[in-house]
């Protein structure tokens, strides 16, 4: 089963990433942002905080206006 979830970044952080991750059963977080990919520092911090268990995909999300 494949389930979307748009997560506030206030949530993606130490026990509330992953107690949210478990209760849903995630296995992958996906970051969709056009400045985290070119931090070394919040990739750094995002990766630490996330369950050693689920896989992590940061890419760049282009805003067309």
């Amino acid at each position: 089963m494949i389930v979307f979830l748009r997560v506030d970044h206030r949530l993606l952080h130490g026990q509330v990433a992953f107690s949210w991750t478990q209760y849903v059963g995630a296995d992958c977080i996906l970051i969709a942002n056009d400045s985290v990919p070119n931090d070394d520092l919040r990739k750094t911090t995002i990766k630490m905080a996330k369950p050693p268990a689920v896989k992590l995909v940061i890419k760049k999300y282009c805003r067309f206006n």
